[in-house]
């Protein structure tokens, strides 16, 4: 075929072309490639069904059944009400006499007392609440004992977290608290002395039982401290001609250890009438009077916690033609780490 006769059949070819739309081909064609693969999909769960039961593809063998309470991975934490009512096992004691083994904790026993609320959290770091309980042996020793779910879904023992005993200076338990997941902490008292001073110290499980991670491990040694002090004593005439004023001493604890019925003795060389007392252990508002020279009166104080300080302000009274002289207050110095302020002299004009 000659060019000329090509370009007339193609110019023919052109004018018996029609316009086409596509769309409504294409979505029967997308409709029925849905349809295919939701059959093809149907087929596959089926088969999947038939051939394993219940199993997800890739995970043979997954166990489709109930989840029960005694398995952690449901994160089932313990309950108070769990925990008063179970049966779990003591560990031993530091202390002879103290008995070990299986203790209901809703009734102990004669020896032994649950002691403070339980408290919850996540002691081991598995997700699941857990227990703190404080157990007291009527001997003189307490422990912490940390409870779990078991795979049985009993509770029972996790560990003993730490106990009280031995420990140097009468150190105990005072509460515990469950901080960040694994943290355990036990705030401690001074047994030896009654102060408000308390330490906090943190445990944390390793595994296979408890240790210590932070805060300190002893209390400082007792220490008894005083100091006293004394404002000059101004007096006034009164219409007796008797010359009077107002001793005012002040007693700080500046130890380790509370004073108990601490005495302050006040020494003076001359005649004088004590006529009230504010402030010590029993006040006197009635007269107190000394007849014969020197003269040596104690007073007794109000308990002083650690770091507390006290007044106690006395009326002084001079008879009248007698000159007034100051005195001496002192307190006892054995044991004292500064014994040099535990007397004052006191002026009296």
């Amino acid at each position: 075929m000659n060019p000329d006769d090509l370009r007339t059949a193609l110019a023919d070819l052109a004018d018996e072309v029609r316009p086409v739309d596509l769309s409504d081909r294409a979505r029967a064609t997308s409709r029925q490639t849905a349809r295919r693969q939701v059959a093809a999909t149907a087929t596959a769960v089926a088969v999947v069904l038939t051939a394993g039961g219940f199993a997800f593809a890739g995970q043979p063998g997954f166990d489709r059944r109930p989840v029960g309470p005694a398995d952690e991975r449901t994160g089932n934490p313990l309950t108070e009400g769990e925990v008063t009512a179970a049966t779990v096992r003591v560990p031993v004691w530091q202390t002879a006499g103290c008995p070990a083994g299986d203790v209901r904790l809703s009734d102990p026993g004669p020896e032994l007392a649950r002691w403070g609320p339980v408290t919850l959290g996540d002691v081991d770091r598995d997700g699941t609440g857990d227990a703190l309980v404080v157990l007291r042996c009527q001997v003189g020793e307490n422990q912490v004992l940390a409870l779990h779910r078991a795979p049985d879904g009993t509770v029972a023992t996790l560990g003993q977290v730490v106990t009280d005993r031995p420990v140097v200076g009468g150190a105990f338990i005072a509460e515990t608290q469950v901080g960040p997941p694994g943290l355990v902490e036990v705030i401690w008292r001074d047994g030896a002395v009654a102060t408000a001073e308390r330490q906090r110290r943190t445990y944390e499980w390793n595994g296979t039982g408890f240790s210590q991670t932070s805060g300190p491990k002893s209390f400082p040694p007792a220490a008894y401290d005083v100091r006293i002090s004394a404002k000059p004593v101004r007096l006034v005439s009164n219409a007796a001609g008797d010359r009077a004023g107002d001793l005012e001493l002040t007693v700080e604890n500046a130890g380790t250890i509370t004073l108990g019925a601490a005495k302050v003795t006040l020494e003076t060389p001359v005649p004088m009438t004590v006529r009230s007392m504010i402030g010590a252990a029993t006040d006197h508002p009635d007269l107190v009077q000394w007849a014969d020279p020197p003269l040596r009166l104690e007073v007794t104080l109000k308990p002083l916690l650690p770091g507390d300080r006290t007044t106690v302000t006395m009326r002084l009274v001079y008879p009248r033609g007698m000159r007034p002289a100051g005195g001496i207050l002192s307190m006892g110095a054995t044991g004292d780490a500064t014994p040099d302020d535990n007397q004052v002299s006191f002026v009296a004009r």
